[in-house]
């Protein structure tokens, strides 16, 4: 090697004639990558899945449960091993997670694979969605269902009034009032308020099956929202800028400690089940109608409120047999002492 020569390769060098060793072998990486074909990793079929859906709530907490796929997201299905994917839901259930909670989790991955395998789309192996079938958690949905009693409800309302917000504990309010689901309370608009004929619309763009449905403005909710101090903005409980809110557990959660509730009470889903509570206790709404205020597409999740029903129509027996027995049983506690 002669310094002319040295110099001669620089020079093509830089005027690109000639590629170096590294240049060379990232080139012909990338050669093998295009002959290869895309690289599917669990992000890239999740994008791909997530295309094909309609805009609503349901794509959003699909997206929160997917990002808790964590490095899983990065691989390709073929390199992920069932006992990893085993070991991954320990973890999650290590954290302390609701069984529900890692039922979603691990939903969005086994529902992103069935769908890159499925014969419209085939981007992966059949056998890939096959193999990386995980048994999911039981999840018991009539075993949580939160009761606020008369004074915790009084120490909620009153820790609602000591917030310096109001417009913001009115979200609050109107979920003790209506059992409005979370992406139904932070969709909402005021043109889904109908003040003259007394109804409240849920967009399916924000509701958790995204069909749409109405419920009855009641005097509690419709006093609660006509108290709200309006803004430029479309949303009934706006974010920065006036944006749709996409986050409310700072405030959820400060509120619920403040009254004293157990840790363990939901900040927003537990007034949805004391709403459906009280009302199923009531003794005065059946379970189909009840069925249709909490927008719940089957039955079957209305029934963890029926043992609620059945005991306020065990107190109503009670009464009916207090009515009909005669002055004279009311008189000796109903012994015979003839």
């Amino acid at each position: 090697m002669t310094p002319a020569k040295a110099n001669h390769i620089r020079t093509a060098r830089i005027n690109s004639k000639v590629l170096s060793n590294k240049e060379t072998r990232r080139e012909r990486e990338r050669q093998a990558e295009e002959l290869r074909g895309p690289r599917w990793t669990l992000e890239k079929l999740f994008e791909e899945y997530q295309a094909i859906l309609l805009p609503g709530e349901g794509r959003k907490v699909d997206a929160r449960h997917f990002k808790r796929l964590g490095a899983l997201r990065t691989k390709e299905p073929a390199s992920i091993e069932l006992a990893e994917l085993r070991e991954f839901r320990r973890e999650l259930e290590r954290e302390g997670l609701a069984p529900q909670t890692v039922k979603h989790i691990l939903g969005i991955f086994s529902r992103t694979l069935n769908w890159a395998s499925a014969p419209e789309q085939q981007l992966i192996p059949a056998t890939e969605a096959a193999r990386l079938k995980i048994k999911m958690p039981k999840v018991d949905n009539a075993k949580k269902t939160e009761f606020l009693t008369d004074d915790q409800l009084q120490r909620y309302f009153a820790a609602l009034d000591a917030e310096k917000d109001q417009n913001a504990a009115a979200l609050l309010r109107l979920a003790l009032f209506t059992g409005m689901r979370r992406g139904a309370l932070l969709g909402l608009k005021w043109s889904d308020l109908d003040f003259e004929r007394g109804i409240i619309t849920l967009t399916g763009e924000y509701a958790k099956n995204e069909e749409t449905a109405r419920i009855p403005m009641n005097d509690a909710a419709r006093t609660v929202l006509l108290g709200i101090e309006r803004t430029r903005s479309e949303f009934v409980f706006p974010g920065r800028k006036g944006e749709k809110r996409y986050d409310f557990r700072r405030m959820s959660r400060r509120v619920r400690d403040k009254a004293g509730l157990p840790p363990d009470f939901r900040p927003l889903h537990g007034l949805r089940h004391s709403f459906a509570s009280r009302i199923a206790s009531s003794g005065e709404v059946d379970m189909y109608r009840l069925q249709a205020l909490m927008t719940h597409k089957t039955p079957k999740m209305t029934q963890r409120y029926a043992h609620l029903s059945d005991e306020s129509m065990r107190k109503a027996s009670a009464v009916a047999a207090a009515v009909m027995s005669t002055p004279a049983d009311r008189d000796d506690g109903g012994e015979n002492t003839a």
